[in-house]
């Protein structure tokens, strides 16, 4: 019998409860869980793209990088940034 809300079967009942209340609530929050996944995913999908980008700029440019118009390149980089990837699915 449980007279006491401290006793042992009530406080077993009491995480049982906890737990469960828990998992209703994670499952509420399981479409955030689905939305912040797709960020990372679409995140380090772009990281990985750039830097494949990256590594073809930097191939192009010359050994001797005082031979390389710094303002020049500069500003292609910049000029083009709002341009579409190369290629099917970037770099």
């Amino acid at each position: 019998m449980v007279t006491a809300e401290g006793s042992a079967p009530a406080k077993s009942l009491s995480s049982c409860s906890r737990v469960g209340l828990a998992a209703v609530a994670a499952g509420e929050r399981l479409p955030y869980s689905g939305l912040m996944w797709r960020f990372l995913w679409d995140f380090q999908q772009t990281v990985l793209r750039w830097a494949r980008w990256a590594r073809e700029e930097v191939a192009a440019w010359p050994e001797d990088l005082s031979q390389l118009d710094a303002a020049a390149e500069f500003a292609r980089i910049v000029a083009a940034a709002g341009d579409a990837w190369p290629g099917p699915g970037g770099p």
